[in-house]
């Protein structure tokens, strides 16, 4: 069965009604998804939710949230994190209303993902039942056959029963190919992974040589795929000795998604006994921001299992502290599982192992132990924080007081990616010393906030009420920021500035938290106040002009701009000036939309590029931004030639009058012909952008001829109607040879789509 006719449907439907970008959300989620996009994903899947309640349609609520799940189990690799919404989604797809709908069938997938996630062979029975229950109830046609064939496998491996796991899957795999139907990647990768696992690499190889070759042929699997592949033809060459091959191989830790670190781990674990010099504290750093996300999301085997490796790798790199640290962790986790399986027994050796490693001794004194870490350091050139801790720790527990061994060990302990500890260690100074205002204080909040621990923040504050009233205020003040909740933020910094009229930082978040609002006439006196005390007043002066632009208050941003040296055209009114091409971005439904746009003075600008068909239309509108360039120009000087510098959109200042834009398409007219066409459009007061590149061709079906081709978005003011512009357009190209088409405009003014159809049918369009 293809589960798939009732999305095409669906999406039809949606492009029938105009809702276009709504239509291409629909299958973009499942690409962002397989493509390993996963912020991006997870941002389009609440649009896709949305729209399901809105227009009323369950089963666009299902297929949104089987493709949410296969993001989070997937990518992120979530285990008991994931698992209440796991079951909510289920129910909700065996309702009357969703149960008919093909994809109800793929959230048993999810089901058994989660629990295999979160203990594959404490849960391998109940994960075999719940797929032996789907699979009765369909057939080959279907995709999910393949899906839930592979849960199964695993899940009978996962039950110790390797051998009957692939004895199913060969058969799963003769039934598809007598009903005539090739079956994909899940087969492939599921043998090639068990095969691996059960020691027989070589034929891991083979399985993974044939899925390269289908590859190269098809050359349309995801990276999702690519990667997962990948990754069991590295750890299968690693079991074999065939180093050199791996190591090429091997794809930094950070680039892969979360549920294929395992295998990278086994992988690199195997390598590093013959390649210990790879074996450093940033690859411990890296491990162990791996095991923390496990940890977060409720993973609880695979992180024990990954433990298990990475704590004998830091005993390897003579870290005895990082391998305690992995062990604690892991032992945290393990009364979480449904069944021990070995868990308990195997830590219990890792423990030993630990504790018979000798304590590093102090290698001089504790007050002078600053001084050698630094000077060693200078002489060295390079710093080993794992190494450092279990001085700078038995340094501390000498001298608890001593601020600066403590910074320096919270430092290490940040470096090795062990924030936990470090934040724990700075709660013990600040409990100690609530009645005086400290730097470790200060450390404490950041950290606190850098991590999301809004309560801890607010723990702190009240720590610090009563005998540090400021820095309490402090504390909520940059909370309310962090959480977009301005008014608190600016309430508290108000509330902090009557009792420390000269804080710069409270003046300057404020500042900031009345942009957000919208009060630039607020942020502006900040600014002004912020910049006579400034000893570098450089970046409050361009914050400066920013809000005094927004209110357009264009004497302010002159004296601001003088200041800065910067020469202005004019001596007053509005600041009009061409300082060349920038690009503006804005924030549109969780993702970033960039539009070129003419700068017309320090922090203003007109944008002159169309927006997409179905986004929201800003051509011609005068807009503030923020000055920092959002991305660093290259360091190269012939590159930096052809850098445009991009900048946050801020706020309208008045806006351009464009309807939205449409979209043409069909056989490029002429140079000559086209060059008369765009004049005529900015007479008739449109503005079009052209968005195909220049070796976009078309052919004629007529008679197979290629022509240059072009697809141009055009955009008309408000003032003229789209039966105006569909009559211009027809009445303007009606003496090219080659007919255009702008079906959807045709469609919006109401007249004859056909000749647009049959210019599509005709050219392919």
């Amino acid at each position: 069965m293809d589960i798939w006719n009732w999305v095409d449907k669906l999406t039809d439907d949606l492009i029938e009604a105009g809702q276009e970008n709504a239509s291409s959300n629909i299958y973009a989620l499942t690409n962002l998804v397989c493509d390993l996009e996963y912020e991006r994903a997870a941002s389009l899947v609440q649009e896709i939710k949305a729209l399901g309640k809105s227009i009323g349609n369950p089963w666009l609520e299902v297929y949104a949230g089987h493709w949410e799940m296969r993001n989070r189990l997937g990518y992120n690799f979530e285990g008991e994190s994931a698992l209440a919404d796991v079951i909510r989604l289920f129910e909700f797809a065996h309702r009357d209303n969703t149960k008919e709908c093909p994809q109800s069938v793929c959230v048993t997938q999810d089901v058994s993902t989660c629990y295999g996630n979160i203990d594959g062979p404490g849960w391998a029975e109940e994960r075999i039942a719940v797929c032996d229950e789907t699979l009765a109830r369909i057939n080959p046609k279907w995709t999910c056959f393949y899906c839930i064939s592979a849960e199964k496998a695993l899940a009978l491996e996962g039950s110790s029963r390797p051998e009957e796991a692939f004895a199913f899957l060969d058969n799963q795999i003769k039934i598809l190919l007598e009903a005539g139907i090739k079956y994909d990647n899940d087969f492939f990768l599921t043998q090639a992974g068990m095969l691996i696992r059960t020691g027989r690499y070589e034929e891991a190889l083979l399985v993974i040589e044939k899925f390269e070759d289908e590859e190269d042929e098809n050359k349309d699997n995801s990276k999702q795929t690519t990667q997962a592949c990948m990754l069991h033809k590295i750890e299968a060459l690693a079991k074999l000795g065939r180093d050199e091959e791996a190591w090429k191989l091997l794809p930094p830790l950070a680039e892969t998604a979360y549920d294929d670190r395992p295998i990278w781990i086994r992988a690199v674990s195997v390598l590093l006994q013959r390649a210990p010099e790879r074996n450093d504290w940033c690859l411990g750093r890296e491990l162990q921001q791996t095991l923390d996300h496990f940890s977060r999301v409720g993973s609880h085997r695979p992180l024990i299992d990954a433990a298990l490796l990475c704590a004998r790798l830091a005993l390897q790199r003579q870290s005895a502290w990082n391998a305690r640290c992995i062990l604690e962790l892991a032992k945290r986790h393990q009364p979480k599982l449904r069944a021990d399986h070995g868990a308990l027994a195997a830590l219990n050796l890792l423990q030993a192992e630990i504790e018979a490693e000798s304590v590093q001794p102090l290698p001089v004194p504790s007050e002078q132990l600053i001084h050698w870490i630094t000077e060693r350091g200078e002489k060295n050139q390079s710093r080993n924080p794992e190494e450092e801790i279990e001085w700078l720790l038995a340094a501390h527990n000498e001298r608890p007081d001593d601020i600066d061994i403590l910074e320096c060990f919270i430092e290490a302990l940040q470096a090795c990616a062990a924030f936990e500890d470090a934040i724990e260690w700075m709660w013990r100074y600040v409990k100690r010393h609530s009645q005086e205002e400290t730097r470790i204080g200060f450390r404490l909040l950041d950290s606190l906030l850098w991590m999301g621990k809004a309560d801890e923040v607010e723990r702190l504050a009240s720590l610090y009420r009563e005998s540090q009233p400021v820095f309490a205020l402090w504390c909520k003040a940059r909370q309310g920021f962090k959480d977009g909740d301005w008014p608190t933020a600016v309430e508290n910094c108000r509330r902090l500035l009557e009792q420390s009229p000269n804080s710069q930082g409270a003046r300057g978040l404020m500042a900031q938290a009345l942009r957000r609002q919208g009060n630039h006439h607020e942020a502006v006196d900040c600014y002004q106040i912020m910049v006579e005390h400034l000893e570098n007043p450089n970046d409050g002066l361009w914050d400066l002009m920013t809000s005094a632009s927004a209110i357009q208050d264009w004497d302010t941003v002159r004296t601001a701009a003088k200041k800065l040296q910067i020469e202005l055209s004019t001596d007053q009114g509005p600041i009009e000036e061409d300082w060349g091409t920038i690009i503006i971005r804005y924030q549109e439904n969780s993702s970033e939309v960039d539009y070129y746009a003419q700068r017309t003075g320090p922090a203003t600008a007109r944008i002159f590029e169309n927006a997409i068909p179905g986004k929201p239309q800003h051509i011609r509108d005068w807009v503030v931004f923020d000055g920092t360039i959002l991305e660093k120009p290259p360091e190269d000087e012939e590159e930096q030639k052809n850098f445009i510098r991009t900048y946050a959109f801020e706020c309208l200042l008045e806006s351009g009058g464009y309807g939205p834009s449409w979209l043409a398409d069909g056989v490029h007219p002429g140079e000559e012909a086209y060059q008369a066409f765009c004049e005529a459009i900015k007479k008739l007061g449109c503005c079009s952008w052209v968005h195909s590149n220049p070796e976009y061709t078309v052919t004629d079906s007529e008679d197979g001829q290629e022509w240059p081709g072009f697809y141009f978005s055009i955009a008309a003011p408000t003032s003229i109607s789209t039966r105006e512009l569909d009559k211009w357009l027809n009445e303007y190209t009606s003496q090219w040879k080659h007919r255009l088409s702008w079906a959807r405009l045709a469609q919006a003014a109401g007249v004859d789509i056909e000749p647009h159809t049959k210019t599509i049918e005709r050219y392919g369009l």
